[in-house]
């Protein structure tokens, strides 16, 4: 079977780097840890994105949510081999592409977890007061989960989940999750959510 097999996704700050730790708690790889992105002061958990990956990914240009396309990028063979040879060498099961919902061309999984957050309240604890107006955040938002919506859900199996209703009903939404990917509920599975 082709690697990774499942791609978790979302708008930055959106919970990408939890939703990605879930699904590898369930005994899908991320890789080797020694190659996954470090814990800071901003995401002291892990941000749970395979560095290698993530370079082939963003070789055609650095995520930049100011500047999400209108449609997906097409498929490119170079990089959708260089991808699948990486994540069959170090065996990545689960990867975390925020820019799938313009990418996911160039992967083979055909599923995928997304997260949604408010838009609201990203842009008051993430955006306000970088040069970003809340309108223009609010747009930029709603284009990148617009593109998902109308290209990714075409195409590819995709669960669709709100990170606030991992606050309202935790046991509920990972439930989802592993019904989704086909995996048994653990109470284990219920630490890892640990909101910032």
């Amino acid at each position: 079977m082709p690697l990774p097999d499942v791609i978790t996704a979302g708008f930055a700050n959106s919970g990408t780097s939890f939703l990605t730790e879930l699904v590898a708690s369930m005994g899908f790889s991320p890789g080797s840890s020694r190659l996954l992105k470090m814990g800071d002061g901003h995401n002291r958990y892990g941000y749970w994105e395979h560095l290698p990956m993530r370079a082939v990914e963003w070789q055609r240009g650095r995520f930049d949510e100011r500047k999400i396309p209108s449609v997906p990028y097409p498929s490119h063979d170079r990089i959708s081999r260089d991808i699948a040879e990486l994540a069959r060498t170090d065996n990545i099961e689960v990867y975390k592409a925020t820019t799938l919902p313009w990418t996911y061309r160039w992967f083979s999984a055909g599923r995928a977890v997304l997260i949604r957050r408010s838009a609201d309240t990203l842009y008051e604890r993430y955006y306000e007061g970088v040069g970003w107006s809340l309108n223009g955040f609010r747009a930029a938002h709603a284009k990148y989960y617009d593109l998902a919506a109308k290209h990714l859900d075409a195409e590819w199996d995709v669960l669709w989940l709100e990170y606030e209703s991992f606050a309202d009903n935790l046991t509920a939404s990972i439930t989802a999750v592993c019904e989704f990917l086909g995996r048994p509920f653990t109470q284990s599975l219920l630490h890892i959510w640990r909101p910032r």
